[in-house]
């Protein structure tokens, strides 16, 4: 069978002020007529880069793409024209085909399911071939897709349960055809059975395939390792920036519902906090206040796919969501403002606030609600028995250079959780009026932060490698971090290189530039 697509060489770079991201280094592959191929790979491998290549999308800096057999090289369409035509030139220019690769670029379906072996739907089957969901993350997050291949000119009835529901026509001209399918309603905990019957016109079933897969009662949060219902499951994780100035400390409200919190530098050595949290799931009338967002904090939030709230920010912040393809909720921007409100007016600019209910409706209307996007989790352990923690009492103290700005974190034995001081004082949530804890403190050292600007606005970098440690049941073990693009994940490891295991519930992760003063007391 003749190819399709043709990739060869392919190569995308991004310059990102005097770094160049290399998104793609080198692609090539061959796609043939009656394959359904599947592109797979962690956050930030550049599956969506490639996707949106081969929609014409974007084009790439170096190497060829050639559709359907063609002597020459696609021609990509200006921004102006995709923009103005949603990719309908693309149906003109190459036809039907590239047009849908175009769709599947927009919406990265490839990011929210995976195929098994394609060299087994080459030849044209007699009977349906079908590929359910296997037992994995995909299936919790949505409705499970069953897909598959058939013969042409032949009717599939795709029964759920024993029940039918849908029945689709293979009909393309051509030897085989794909199908696809996503129940309108979610499947319910527990062992379920899809069979796929093929039928032609004047013939009786042709062959049928049935597969079998499970779904868990109970899962594994993935942002803080907390054993939930499945019901909880599908809850999109938002960032919020908070602003974190000793005169409005006291307004700080939701920062104990949050299940990761970032703390480093954002100006004039203040800090200030990205806090995640479980999308639907939160329980807080009041989260603020609500500040302006830098491009490390946005790298942050991307790691979880998380829809990053915040009221305005630097122009390089603002800069790196659009670059990062990000979903933001901005205060001062028109369409988003309605998921913030403004509190007491002697706050001036730091009376900006938002709310479970809030953030409930705009993943609503994000239409985000009922999923969650697919990022590397941390590993998750038991506690320590009691009698194996290290000791009561024992600290660890941050200086980020302003006194007002000092951290501090005491280790409670009995409830194995650490206590947080900010600024000397105890650091408490406005709304529950209880000090902030943690199950788990990560010190990160970073390169030394840059001064970007008069208004002293920072650059620190979050790629690449260093060192670090983690406070976890009293004990402190030395590790190291890495992070390979902006928009992957973090990964911490032991010495050991394997990588660490945490508690699980609340992380703090305290980002520490180089020069920073760190006290530990055993």
């Amino acid at each position: 069978m003749e190819n399709i697509i043709s990739v060869k060489n392919l190569v995308k770079t991004f310059q990102i002020g005097e770094q160049e991201l290399r998104a793609l280094d080198g692609v090539f592959f061959d796609v043939r007529e009656g394959e359904f191929t599947a592109i797979m790979g962690p956050s930030g491998s550049g599956k969506s880069t490639m996707l949106n290549l081969l929609g014409c999308l974007d084009q790439p800096t170096s190497g060829s793409y050639r559709f359907d057999n063609s002597e020459k090289r696609i021609k990509y369409l200006r921004q102006r024209r995709i923009s103005a035509k949603g990719g309908c030139a693309l149906g003109a220019r190459l036809g039907r085909k590239v047009l849908r690769i175009a769709i599947l670029a927009a919406c990265s379906v490839f990011s929210f399911f995976a195929l098994s072996d394609n060299s087994a739907l080459a030849a044209a089957p007699k009977a349906p071939v079908v590929l359910a969901p296997k037992i994995n993350e995909r299936i919790l997050t949505f409705s499970p897709a069953i897909a598959g291949v058939a013969e042409n000119n032949t009717k599939i009835l795709i029964i759920i349960d024993d029940k039918i529901v849908r029945s689709v026509k293979i009909k393309n001209g051509k030897k085989t055809g794909s199908f696809r399918f996503i129940p309108k309603k979610p499947l319910k905990a527990g062992r379920h059975t899809v069979y796929a019957v093929a039928d032609r016109r004047k013939e009786r079933s042709i062959g049928s395939v049935k597969v079998s897969f499970n779904i868990p009662k109970d899962v594994v949060r993935k942002l803080d390792g907390a054993i939930i219902p499945l019901a909880k499951y599908r809850s999109w994780p938002v960032g919020v920036m908070i602003e974190n100035l000793p005169q409005v400390r006291y307004s700080q409200g939701g920062l104990s519902k949050a299940l990761v919190v970032y703390e480093t530098l954002a100006e004039g050595g203040a800090t200030r906090f990205l806090a995640i949290f479980d999308g639907e799931n939160i329980k807080a009338d009041k989260i603020m206040p609500v500040r302006s967002v830098r491009p490390y904090y946005a790298q942050w939030a991307r790691e979880y796919g998380a829809v990053i709230m915040h009221a305005g920010g630097s122009p390089d912040g603002v800069w790196e969501i659009r670059r990062l393809l990000m979903t933001d909720a901005d205060y001062l921007r028109s369409k988003t403002a309605k998921y913030f409100w403004r509190t007491d007016r002697s706050l001036s600019v730091h009376n900006v606030a938002t709310s479970d209910k809030k953030i409930a409706q705009m993943l609503s209307d994000f239409s985000l609600d009922d999923r969650v996007p697919a990022f590397h989790s941390w590993k998750f352990k038991k506690e320590e028995a009691k009698n194996k923690r290290g000791k009561n009492q024992s600290s660890v103290s941050i200086k980020f250079g302003m006194r007002a700005f000092d951290v501090e974190y005491k280790y409670d034995k009995d409830k194995n959780i650490y206590l947080r001081w900010n600024g000397g004082q105890i650091h408490k949530d406005a709304n529950t009026k209880k000090q902030l804890t943690a199950k788990n403190v990560v010190i990160q050292y970073v390169p030394k932060e840059k001064v970007l600007d008069r208004k002293g606005r920072l650059d620190i970098k979050t790629t690449g490698f260093g060192k670090g440690m983690i406070m976890r049941d009293g004990k402190f073990i030395n590790i190291s971090w890495r992070k390979k693009t902006p928009s992957s994940r973090t990964v911490f490891y032991y010495p050991n290189k394997k990588e660490v295991e945490f508690n699980r519930g609340t992380t703090w992760v305290e980002v520490v530039p180089a020069g920073k003063t760190v006290t530990i007391k055993k």
